[in-house]
């Protein structure tokens, strides 16, 4: 789905590790919603604290598509600046679309 460039940048995180992170999408982890779906509250690795944003692609509310996603991911690995959250992985698995910030 995105490029090497993506793939060499950040990481590609499995819907297994997301799910697991999240406590699979419970509300108790929701902590913003926005036109492109919800932001949670994850933990990955030795406890780290991250921001997941969800998008499903099958989702007809849900406007931005794959190819807009896959420009995001590849726009967004290449910024690096102390006032912006960084994106450090997404997940494009089973009609996922998900930011780890």
């Amino acid at each position: 789905m995105t490029s090497s460039t993506a793939e060499q940048l950040c990481r590609r995180f499995s819907l297994a590790e997301i799910h697991s992170s999240t406590g699979d999408f419970s509300e108790e982890h929701a902590i913003a919603k926005g036109g492109f779906g919800k932001v949670y509250k994850g933990f990955i690795d030795n406890g780290s604290v991250v921001a997941i944003k969800r998008r499903l692609a099958s989702n007809p509310d849900h406007k931005q598509g794959k190819t807009e996603f896959a420009a995001e991911i590849e726009t967004l690995t290449k910024f690096r600046h102390r006032n912006l959250v960084s994106l450090i992985g997404y997940c494009d698995e089973e009609g996922e679309m998900n930011s780890c910030l």
